[in-house]
């Protein structure tokens, strides 16, 4: 192997025409190299050369709960900072947009403001006749509700409890019965602590989980029974309001009187219903203790019509140029489950992509994060509170459910890795795509996927694969499958996407030959 270096560029002769074998030769090279932000990496084979430009990275959409004591700017000065640019290493891909589309079932989505430091309404869809904190929208049939909302005891100066109700109303005429299909929520402390986990884990179990959002989202996804703390039926007279569910977040038993929780439910109602998120604090007595609020309490919230305040810092608009804001969700999405084949246009099957160029397809991609697809997948507001996210960025709580009948077309026998990448964000259209070398410290996927892979057209045995990624990287295969020259085989990869999380991140397909 010869090498040229120059002082602007830096070029890697390889004798092998593999594309995908010169970029992981470069990778070993120039780790061990300086590599600048004005760098132009140049590898070349005999048969092909690639330019590749280095650049710093763009602004990333990072969740302010994502931002940690290493991660968090802090004061310095301009003589201890010491300028260290990441190395990127960009690897071939043929991104293509996720074939289908979400359904139409609403999901109540409650995430604004996250930091909840007074008491009031979050969200609520009672009629805008009772007042301007009211979306007036009706449920009727399936729908979700999602909510990620944080206590800080220190912030809003309240050492007691933050609870969060969950209101349902009937409006109409006639009584209505509300089913809870499958729910579950649980707090940072003590449910679901944020832990170190190792990048790739089997989880079949379901004892792996890290942060409140991971796990509800794992127990979610295996589709279980709300446990006894739900109540599975619940019927609403008319006129009546009725809470459905009290969600406590402690903050005086941890140092930081900080505490978060997530909530996830999928429901069905015989009739039209309105649904309403407000918070209170507990009560403390003269002993104290410390007192939940009761039913009429959290109603009597709900009717004073008052939002908690503040509010997140409002979203750039959709039409404004320039650098976007996302904003938080506070409204009713249309969307909860994006379930799809996964094939080629105006085929059955999807082939197997070449070893050199693998397959991938974006998950959870949102406006400027497209990865030059166009396809932005975050699911649309149907109604939303002023001064609030115009799209379900992130598609948090969103199950996607995508299934890949593959064919190989070869004459050899091929051995298909499935895996959930988080490459560097980015809005361009390129065969390329760019990973940090080493990765980011701050981890910007943690959760459980369930795959499985199947002979027939069916997937009969599943196994659930927890990962954790940071910024700018890509652990091992969820899943490895071979499929014999000329054959088929069908794999189905679920996940639904966790609050703890930064999108977007693309699901890719690539193959060796080498199947032992």
């Amino acid at each position: 192997m010869n090498s040229q270096l120059s002082a602007t560029a830096k070029t890697l002769f390889l004798s092998k025409p593999s594309l995908s074998l010169a970029l992981g030769c470069a990778l070993l090279f120039f780790t061990q190299q300086d590599l600048s932000a004005a760098d132009e990496v140049i590898i070349k084979t005999p048969n092909a050369e690639t330019h590749i430009e280095v650049k710093p990275p763009s602004p990333e959409f990072i969740p302010p709960e994502q931002l940690t004591p290493d991660t968090k700017p802090t004061e310095t000065k301009p003589s201890e900072v010491k300028a260290v640019e990441p190395e990127k290493v960009y690897l071939p891909r043929d991104i293509r947009p996720l074939p289908g589309g979400l359904d139409s079932i609403p999901m109540f989505n409650s995430n604004n403001p996250e930091i909840v430091l007074s008491e009031g309404i979050l969200l609520s869809t009672f009629p805008s006749a009772d007042g301007p904190s009211h979306l007036n929208y009706t449920f009727d049939g399936r729908f979700d509700v999602f909510a990620h909302h944080i206590a800080d005891g220190k912030k809003s100066g309240h050492l007691e409890d933050l609870n969060l109700g969950l209101i349902v109303g009937n409006v109409g005429e006639k009584p209505v019965t509300v089913r809870v299909l499958n729910a579950a929520s649980y707090s940072t402390r003590p449910d679901s602590p944020f832990i170190a986990v190792d990048s790739l884990v089997n989880n079949d179990e379901g004892k792996i989980f890290s942060g409140p959002g991971d796990r509800v989202t794992d127990v979610m996804l295996r589709d279980e029974k709300p446990d006894d703390a739900w109540d599975t039926k619940v019927t609403v007279q008319p006129g009546e309001k009725v809470l459905l569910k009290k969600l406590v977040l402690n903050v005086r038993d941890f140092p930081t009187n900080v505490n978060g929780r997530s909530l996830l439910a999928r429901l069905k109602s015989s009739g039209p219903v309105r649904l309403a998120m407000v918070a209170r604090f507990s009560t403390i007595d003269e002993n104290n203790n410390h007192r939940s609020p009761t039913e009429r309490e959290f109603i009597a919230t709900l009717e004073a019509g008052k939002f908690v305040e503040p509010r997140d810092p409002a979203p750039t608009r959709p039409e404004d140029k320039g650098a976007i804001r996302y904003g938080r969700v506070s409204g009713v999405q249309s969307g909860s489950t994006w379930k799809t084949n996964v094939t080629d246009p105006k085929s059955k099957f999807l082939a197997l992509p070449a070893p050199e160029k693998p397959i991938s397809y974006p998950i959870s991609s949102l406006a400027a994060g497209t990865f030059g697809t166009g396809q932005v997948q975050s699911a649309p507001m149907v109604v939303r509170n002023e001064g609030t996210a115009y799209q379900a960025h992130g598609n948090y709580g969103v199950k996607y459910d995508l299934i890949f009948p593959l064919k190989n077309q070869t004459s050899e026998d091929l051995k298909v890795n499935i895996a959930l990448e988080t490459p560097l964000k980015s809005d361009e259209k390129k065969d390329l795509v760019a990973f940090f070398q080493p990765a980011d410290k701050r981890v910007f996927y943690r959760g459980t996927l369930k795959v499985g892979a199947g002979k027939g057209t069916k997937v009969s045995k599943f196994n659930y694969q927890h990962i954790v990624e940071h910024r700018g990287e890509g652990v091992g295969p969820l899943l490895s499958v071979v499929v014999p020259k000329n054959g088929r085989r069908t794999v189905e990869v679920e996940l639904i996407y966790p609050p703890d999380c930064t999108p977007p991140q693309i699901l890719t397909l690539s193959t060796v030959a080498d199947v032992k």
